[in-house]
């Protein structure tokens, strides 16, 4: 081939052609695309961060009873308070456990609604301290702070000996 066809052939067309890989629409939907899957891959991180972070409700029982337990009280007022969130707490934790229905029954209820479902050495002092928390919150009873703390103690063993009992978390 001759040169100076060659030449001709270029001179004239004045559009001088670049590859689709080199313009600048290009450059910004690729850097669209990444920032995209950068933003994904942080949000997914982010998601499982928070998901590993989040406590079963066993856990969140024993925390709610700990905490009871590491206040102070200092009038039958706040006792009988701490009372009324420890079998808040308790009818939290055995409604999730046994997948039953107890947040909208009283502490005389909760030990019928319980009674078929709770081991039988379980039963017995659940019983005894939904009772004896009944008799405190609603007729007054003669109340202690070492008493309370040892039923806070009865009822985070209840819970330990519940989760051992069914072999685990029952988590939901």
């Amino acid at each position: 081939m001759d040169n100076t066809k060659l030449s001709q052939l270029i001179d004239v067309y004045d559009v001088w052609y670049e590859p689709w890989w080199h313009t600048t629409s290009f450059y910004a939907g690729v850097s669209l695309l990444l920032v995209s899957l950068a933003c994904l891959l942080l949000y997914w991180l982010w998601k499982k961060y928070t998901q590993s972070r989040q406590f079963s409700f066993e856990q969140i029982a024993l925390l709610q009873l700990q905490r009871l337990h590491e206040q102070s009280y200092d009038s039958d007022d706040s006792i009988r308070d701490a009372y009324f969130v420890m079998t808040m707490t308790m009818k939290n934790y055995l409604a999730k456990r046994y997948k039953i229905k107890l947040l909208d029954k009283t502490d005389r209820e909760i030990v019928d609604g319980i009674k078929p479902v709770v081991p039988a050495d379980v039963f017995a002092t659940l019983q005894e301290l939904f009772q004896r928390a009944y008799l405190i919150k609603f007729a007054y009873a003669a109340i202690s702070r070492k008493m309370l703390y040892d039923d806070i103690d009865y009822m985070q063993r209840i819970i330990y000996k519940t989760i051992k009992q069914d072999g685990g978390s029952g988590d939901s």
